[in-house]
């Protein structure tokens, strides 16, 4: 599992000045599905309930002396008691146990993550380059996960049946 690192610039007199942050940075070491290089993902408030930028700021105030100084910034962020980096074994365990208290079941790991990601990425912009840089992909393997939404095939069969296919 890669490591998932995170700079926060909101900082006066050792303090994280977190609950102003409007903005989370992600830095993602290279892997082999962007060619080894490192990269940088910015999230931003979402004024939802599920937000990235308050989701940082409840695990810097549950590890509150992990992150109130640099001397743990290059260490990654989701980590064992140990210190250790989680590691995808267990991701999928728990997302297997999230999916069954949620009463789905079936074959729900850590890759259905990119799969989700790779679909609201192209329902959201509709731009399969979007997807492919934002989602690291270094083929077009990602266009086999791609869902529309309901919404995007609404009249759909009423335009294939007017389509003039006539050669011109």
């Amino acid at each position: 599992m890669q490591n998932f690192l995170l700079s926060i610039a909101f900082r006066e007199a050792g303090t994280i000045l977190a609950k102003w942050a409007d903005e989370v940075r992600v830095k993602l070491d290279g892997g082999k599905t962007n060619y080894n290089l490192e990269t940088n993902r910015n999230h931003y408030r979402t004024g939802d309930r599920v937000c990235p930028v308050e989701s940082v700021i409840q695990l810097f105030q549950k590890f509150l002396k992990r992150y109130l100084c640099d001397c743990e910034a290059a260490e990654p962020l989701f980590r064992t008691p140990s210190g250790e980096g989680v590691q995808k074994e267990a991701i999928q365990m728990l997302l297997k146990e999230a999916a069954c208290q949620c009463g789905v079941g079936g074959t729900i790991g850590s890759h259905s993550l990119r799969f989700g990601g790779a679909s609201a990425l192209w329902t959201a912009f509709k731009d399969a380059s979007v997807v492919r840089r934002f989602g690291r992909w270094a083929s077009d393997a990602f266009h086999s996960y791609l869902w529309e939404d309901r919404e995007y095939s609404r009249g759909m069969a009423a335009s294939m049946l007017r389509a003039d296919l006539a050669p011109t």
